[in-house]
């Protein structure tokens, strides 16, 4: 059944003695807020359950992603491969033990600078090394153009192969990049329109940060082109090491690019150009597929507008909360303690006595019949190595 806000103050009403719901002092709507959030934090009502498509798909060596918006707390049920309901089960940790390790199939809720994230370690396809970029000459010769200048190899601060390309940007004109013409051929024909390709950027600052353009392709006339404003995982650039994703599919083409044979980037900086930048560095860049994954996880939000679309709070009496009989009761019972607390009228300490008393029956009713589904987060406490 769908209760709308307007039920559910025709089903209100008569449980404060037929008081006018208007009595009530600011917004019933905040009310019915307030009784949503009580409710999330004691139940976690199966009508809440939703499932989305993991954004974007799971890549191997890739570990940060964004989360719903709409995620309650840590509630994350299961991640499958789409179409696949087998025993590919992922294990919640905590955010230190995912760092440390980083197991197949484990997962961590995260907060990123305000912003909910999934950590996941899962099984992933393989990638293919484009460049390693750790070398000026190993591979090919790294150059630097526009306002790029001072190349060199940073064993000191790198993500893989033992080194990064360090260089700086100077004030100007607005973008610096590094090239490479001459590399190795690499063979991504199974990879194209598919693939996304990744790189790794250690940022100094972020005051003057545009965005970054990667090139490839088989030469300076013949290449793919995408430009990106945030981090894989869709959260602000930092300073510091971020995980840049350049997707295929929607990258620009100029000339014909040879798939069988790419041996061509340009990585591309562009900013303000008011001051000079120290300390860029580029690292690890290859070509991954992903595997598509459907997230089921409990929804924080309790409404839906007329429209369908679920909401975190009631706006208009057309509103309808996303429960069932048995939470509903959960949520009016909560809903009347609210509001006896708020009336104190003649029967006021009986009502809220009562009310309480309800409320907790209520919860322990739906409790019983409906236990939690959400995968409890959980450390290994020792290894067998």
């Amino acid at each position: 059944m769908s209760y709308t806000i307007a039920q559910v103050k025709n089903d209100l009403e008569p449980k404060l003695h037929d008081t006018s719901i208007d009595k009530l002092s600011g917004s019933f709507y905040d009310k019915a807020f307030e009784a949503a959030r009580n409710v999330l934090r004691k139940i976690d009502p199966d009508t809440t359950i939703r499932v989305t498509s993991l954004s974007p798909a799971l890549f191997g060596d890739v570990f940060s992603y964004i989360a719903p918006t709409d995620l309650k707390g840590k509630k994350v049920i299961s991640l499958f491969p789409q179409g696949q309901h087998n025993q590919e089960n992922f294990n919640q940790t905590s955010l230190g033990q995912f760092g440390q390790h980083k197991d197949i199939r484990s997962l961590v809720v995260q907060q990123n600078s305000g912003i909910k994230t999934l950590g996941i370690s899962g099984t992933g396809r393989t990638s293919t090394v484009i460049n390693t970029a750790s070398d000026i000459t190993d591979n090919g010769t790294w150059a630097v153009g526009g306002q790029a200048t001072n190349l060199s190899e940073d064993s000191f601060n790198y993500i893989t192969s033992g080194q990064s390309l360090r260089f700086d940007l100077t004030s100007g004109a607005t973008t610096g990049y590094l090239e490479n013409s001459t590399m190795s051929a690499v063979d991504l024909s199974a990879q194209a329109d598919i693939a996304s390709i990744f790189a790794w950027v250690y940022i100094p600052s972020t005051s003057t940060l545009t965005n970054f353009i990667l090139r490839w392709g088989s030469d300076s006339s013949n290449y793919y082109s995408s430009t990106v404003t945030t981090a894989h995982d869709t959260t602000a650039f930092k300073v510091g090491w971020n995980l840049l994703r350049f997707d295929w599919s929607s990258a620009s083409t100029t000339g014909t690019p040879v798939d069988t044979a790419i041996d061509y980037i340009r990585f591309t900086v562009t900013f303000t150009g008011a001051s000079t930048l120290t300390g860029f560095r580029l690292n690890g860049i290859s070509a991954k597929i992903g595997s598509l994954y459907d997230l089921t996880y409990y929804s924080k939000y309790l409404f839906a507008n007329s429209a369908g679309t679920w909401i975190e709070q009631p706006t208009a009496d057309t509103d309808t909360v996303n429960l069932d009989v048995d939470s509903y009761d959960c949520f009016l019972a909560e809903l009347a303690f609210i509001c006896a607390q708020e009336l104190q009228g003649e029967d006021s300490g009986f009502d809220i006595n009562f009310f309480a008393a309800r409320r907790r029956e209520a919860y322990q009713e739906y409790s019983w019949d409906n236990k939690s589904q959400a995968i409890r987060p959980r450390n290994t406490y020792y290894r067998m190595r």
